[in-house]
């Protein structure tokens, strides 16, 4: 049976050596346009394409009792994913070291790793200009410590399902760059656990069900969640959209 591959489909290939994955964005006689993961449009021939299937790496720290959240979303999210067909790694972290090595060693051993989703705790300190990620026993500085993602997320999409991080656009940017991810998923305000379900639900349809960019996506989830009138408590307290997507293109949505 001839492979065909439509447009939308996952797929993965060797390129002048080098492995890469992406989606198909366009049919032309034997050729496919493909749109890589690190931002690439490369025409290959249907033979060297195959299909390829997503994995996600979800790894969620046990917020404190007195954020009074008994939400076990993670294990959640992942039985979700496995409707798309979807792989999904899913690992409790509880300290710095846990997060790093599960980090680091995870998406080492798998390469089809498309998406990395954080979840826990985030605060900004505006005295301290820091912006914090706390785990159940300890706490990451994201601004001293960004160096943890360096090189891992090429071509990759990170998600903070965390409050307040977003709101540090200046370091997204920088985590962007140091780590070459495709784009930064994060959040401006505190948020709440049914906001977070909402939002994450609809970013991980529209990355698997469509061809759209990052920065499309932020967009259309964004008003997609003002004609439903769906926004946390926290949002009153700015004029933004809650959900920011940062990209090498920019910050999204850009209004």
């Amino acid at each position: 049976m001839k492979k065909k591959f439509h447009k939308g489909e996952k797929v993965s290939f060797v390129y002048q050596g080098a492995p890469y994955r992406g989606v198909v964005a366009g049919v032309s006689g034997k050729k496919r346009s493909i749109r890589t993961d690190t931002g690439k449009k490369l025409a290959i021939f249907v033979e060297l394409l195959k299909k390829a299937k997503d994995s996600v790496l979800i790894l969620e720290s046990r917020l404190d009792r007195s954020l009074r959240s008994e939400r076990i979303y993670g294990e959640m999210m992942a039985q979700a994913l496995h409707a798309y067909n979807i792989d999904v790694i899913y690992e409790r972290v509880h300290t710095r070291y846990g997060f790093t090595r599960f980090l680091k060693e995870e998406i080492n051993r798998n390469k089809s790793l498309r998406i990395i989703h954080i979840m826990s705790h985030g605060r900004i300190n505006l005295k301290k200009k820091t912006t914090t990620l706390h785990f159940t026993f300890e706490s990451l500085d994201l601004d001293r410590d960004a160096h943890v993602f360096k090189d891992l997320l090429e071509g990759k999409i990170l998600i903070f399902s965390s409050c307040e991080v977003g709101n540090n656009t200046e370091l997204l940017k920088k985590i962007l760059k140091i780590s070459k991810a495709q784009a930064i998923f994060a959040y401006r305000v505190e948020v709440e656990d049914w906001y977070t379900n909402i939002v994450e639900f609809l970013l991980y349809d529209r990355i698997f069900n469509t061809i759209w960019s990052p920065g499309k996506i932020a967009e259309r989830v964004t008003s997609a969640l003002k004609t439903a009138g769906i926004q946390p408590e926290a949002a009153s307290s700015i004029k933004r959209p809650v959900l920011v997507c940062v990209t090498k293109n920019g910050v999204y949505p850009r209004r």
